[in-house]
């Protein structure tokens, strides 16, 4: 697990990355959008012709997203940026099981489609 804190010219923000398995990489993200909102995500990227990508899709055949944290700020300093990511991947057990439950739900599907085709 690997976590930065920065500042660049969209203001404080938060990265951590987790290696979930040797394709895919869960991607936790704290910015402020332009709204003033300050968001955590959780993103997992899967590796496909070398380049870690976001496969969205309806239906929940996507990859992980997940909006973890909403919050509206006054004023976004590092110090409150740090404190909502940080607990944000605190919820990492959390956050394991409900993307393994996402990809068995896609795993179960394409069985039912194979079974059923």
């Amino acid at each position: 697990m690997k976590t930065r804190y920065f500042r660049d010219r969209f203001g404080h923000q938060a990265s951590t990355v987790v290696q979930l398995d040797s394709r895919r990489s869960l991607l936790i993200s704290t910015s402020q959008w332009p709204d003033g909102v300050l968001s955590t995500t959780a993103t997992v990227r899967t590796l496909r012709a070398g380049k870690y990508t976001l496969a969205v899709s309806t239906g929940g055949l996507g990859d992980f997203y997940k909006k973890v944290a909403v919050s509206s700020p006054g004023r976004v300093t590092a110090d409150l940026v740090k404190a909502q990511h940080d607990s944000c991947v605190e919820r990492l057990p959390e956050l394991h099981s409900e993307i393994a439950a996402h990809y068995n739900a896609q795993t179960a599907k394409d069985v039912h489609c194979v079974a059923g085709h």
